[in-house]
């Protein structure tokens, strides 16, 4: 949104709103560096402090990512779905705060909150990401349905196990461990 309204719409005269918010209140908060030089992470920060100083509640989430992992809020329920092959999933409200261990932002109860924002990953992306997409939304009995569109695997192949001639022994062991995923995960339908 413009910050002053007066001048030509520009980066330096722009401020962030969610998608969601705009039809709520909201503070502008000046800062002494171009918009241009604050990154996601400096702008938390700042929130963080100002949350601080206010003695609210964390604006960010408590869970702590194990090492390695990502920190998105949703990435627990992203990996639920990339372990899935069910063709179609119904889910509840409460089943999906507890996989991601917390509750669901109040939002929740809205059906913007399911869909997709371009702006910000919001969490549509944990299933759009591992190939299935909304089919049913019902809030008043808190559930989602989601069936699965992209019927392909995401696996990622190194071009180079498949641009070259592997060594005899190299070949046998990937097909065996192929072989054992296949078995492992019931693939093999």
């Amino acid at each position: 949104v413009p910050i002053d309204y007066r001048i030509a719409p520009s980066l330096k005269n722009s401020a962030y709103i969610h998608k969601l918010c705009e039809t709520h209140e909201f503070d502008l908060i000046g800062t002494m560096e171009s918009p241009e030089e604050l990154s996601p992470f400096k702008i938390m920060g700042m929130l963080q402090d100002l949350n601080r100083i206010e003695n609210k509640e964390p604006l960010v989430s408590k869970h702590k990512p194990k090492d390695g992992a990502i920190s998105w809020v949703h990435h627990p329920l992203k990996r639920f779905f990339a372990l899935s092959v069910a063709p179609r999933i119904t889910i509840t409200f409460e089943e999906i705060e507890n996989i991601e261990g917390r509750k669901l932002h109040p939002a929740s109860l809205h059906e913007q909150f399911w869909q997709e924002h371009k702006v910000k990953p919001s969490i549509a992306l944990a299933w759009v990401s591992e190939g299935y997409e909304l089919e049913s939304l019902d809030l008043d009995n808190e559930t989602i349905t989601l069936r699965r569109v992209n019927k392909k695997s995401l696996l990622n192949i190194p071009r180079i196990l498949t641009d070259t001639k592997l060594p005899a022994d190299a070949q046998r062991e990937l097909e065996n461990f192929f072989e054992h995923i296949i078995k492992k995960y019931g693939l093999d339908i």
